[in-house]
């Protein structure tokens, strides 16, 4: 038969409650002992001493213990890298020196290359003042590179269009001249450019056309011309005549020049603006000349 049991013979519950145990506890709601002997002790709070922007912060980024907190920097550190560079405050000019070193200016002034295209003059004296700029101003040698690419580019492109200009100026004023001289445009401008050969050159006829125009040069020439006598001017003109072999010396020269001829025939080089604007002043004056 089942052996009944009593109050006083039921065994003891060395387990305990469930609610003993989640509290560390024996049966008896006593602290359980720790190996050794001693009770066990309650964790610390790991938040102790923090204030209340540091508590909310916690419970903003939802950080539970000290290790979520490491993770979020380490985490942090791999995204942000430790070769990033800090962006000092405006007016701090020791702090901008050192960006400024570390993105890559030169030591010195004198770090820079500046490249000029072919056939275009170096000017020192602008080179130094813009080289002094240039470190002053933090850029590096690939931006100052980039710079004098883009600013020879610039005035490349404005001396073409300023010989297109010129060019077009003299059509206008050459279509002038024929409608207001009609029948006697031959005779006229043969006389004027008589008139150049004996009292000109080819850079003060450029000069006077600057000023005032292709059409008020050759009516002054022309002017000059009719008022004196055809056989004083014939008579007198070959003097002159090695002016325009000169010019066409020069023009035979450049193109027996395997560099000029380069700049000149290739649209990509960066020199073929001002050659092309060379070849055609030089076209131009012989033709003025002959």
């Amino acid at each position: 038969m089942p052996q009944e049991t009593t109050e006083g013979s039921r065994p003891p519950n060395t387990a305990g409650s469930e609610q003993d145990r989640d509290r560390g506890t024996g049966g008896s709601g006593t602290p359980a002992e720790a190996p050794g002997g001693s009770p066990a002790q309650e964790p610390a709070d790991w938040t102790e001493g923090l204030n209340d922007e540091q508590r909310a912060l916690l419970a903003t980024k939802g950080w539970k213990a000290p290790g979520a907190v490491l993770e979020s920097y380490r985490h942090l550190e791999k995204l942000i890298g430790r070769d990033k560079i800090a962006i000092p405050k405006d007016g701090d000019g020791e702090a901008w020196n050192a960006v400024f070193d570390r993105l890559g200016r030169p030591e010195s002034a004198e770090g820079y290359e500046i490249a000029v295209p072919e056939g275009v003059e170096r000017d020192a004296a602008f080179e130094e003042q813009m080289r002094e700029l240039f470190h002053s101003a933090g850029l590096t040698k690939t931006q100052v590179a980039a710079l004098s690419e883009g600013w020879h580019g610039y005035l490349g492109g404005e001396t073409a269009r300023g010989e297109q200009l010129r060019i077009e100026r003299a059509a206008r004023d050459e279509e002038a001249l024929r409608s207001e001289w009609g029948g006697s445009f031959d005779r006229n401008m043969e006389q004027a450019r008589r008139a150049a050969r004996r009292f000109g050159d080819a850079e003060t006829i450029d000069g006077l056309e600057e000023a005032v125009g292709r059409a008020a040069v050759f009516k002054m020439f022309a002017r000059i011309g009719s008022a004196m006598a055809e056989d004083d001017l014939q008579g007198e003109a070959s003097e002159s005549f090695s002016q325009p072999g000169s010019v066409r010396a020069q023009i035979t020269a450049l193109k027996a020049d395997p560099a000029f001829r380069e700049a000149w025939l290739e649209h990509s080089h960066p020199g073929h603006p001002q050659a092309v604007a060379r070849m055609a002043a030089l076209t131009e004056k012989l033709e003025i000349l002959s």
